[in-house]
């Protein structure tokens, strides 16, 4: 075997994994970016809901007052303070809870994208220590035959 060829095979097999080494951690940082940027749109959303539930619950309360007004019951009405009261008892709970389900989803893709930048970087951790391993046999072989 001519050692030239031998020294030329591994530098090659070198450079393809080290290129597919880079493919990947691009591959993983746009995976990455993505993520990130579903955490942004699950924030915008939470946001938003949250918006539209205040908006609800004033709406809810507006009809409360204009109902009890018709029925002849004043704003100092015990009935009606106690289904405000329970409304807005509600609305908090549901408040929270909603919080709650949006960090959740939130640090789910920020670990989604953490993990897909760890696995880019293992990659070209993992090319870099079969280069070296490539390096040593190549070496071996090659004085082996020299």
């Amino acid at each position: 075997m001519n050692p030239a060829f031998m020294v030329i095979g591994a530098f090659g097999q070198m450079m393809a994994r080290q290129q597919q080494a880079r493919l990947q951690r691009q591959q993983m940082n746009m995976i990455a970016e993505q993520n990130e940027q579903n955490a942004e749109f699950e924030k915008v959303a939470a946001m938003q809901a949250r918006a539209k539930r205040q908006r609800d619950f004033y709406s809810y309360r507006s009809t409360l007052t204009a109902v009890a007004a018709f029925n002849n019951r004043g704003p100092d009405d015990r009935s009606i303070k106690a289904i405000q009261k329970a409304a807005q008892k509600d609305r908090r709970r549901e408040e929270s809870t909603a919080r709650l389900n949006s960090m959740l989803a939130v640090s789910r893709h920020q670990f989604a994208a953490a993990d897909a930048r760890i696995a880019g970087q293992a990659a070209t951790v993992g090319a870099l220590g079969q280069n070296i391993a490539t390096m040593g046999m190549t070496a071996y072989r090659y004085s082996q035959v020299t």
